[in-house]
């Protein structure tokens, strides 16, 4: 952040769940992005991680961008 990127993406397809500490550290991110005319995309969550976003609104704050599912994690 320290950076000051105009764009961060952030890989989430190797994450099974998240918690409220990651969620408030992606927040965060966000917000500081936002302040700086940047933007924050969460890459690719697995169902769980994309139903727990939804629950809790947060697919409707973070930009989240698919993933082919033929793409390989690590690739």
């Amino acid at each position: 952040m320290a950076l000051a990127p105009r764009r961060l993406i952030v890989d989430l397809r190797a994450i099974p769940v998240v918690d409220a500490a990651a969620i408030a550290i992606l927040l965060r991110a966000h917000r500081t992005l936002m302040q700086t005319g940047g933007r924050l995309t969460l890459r690719g969550p697995v169902s769980r991680v994309r139903g727990i976003l939804r629950l809790a609104r947060l697919d409707q704050v973070f930009d989240i961008e698919d993933v082919d599912s033929a793409e390989v994690v690590g690739a």
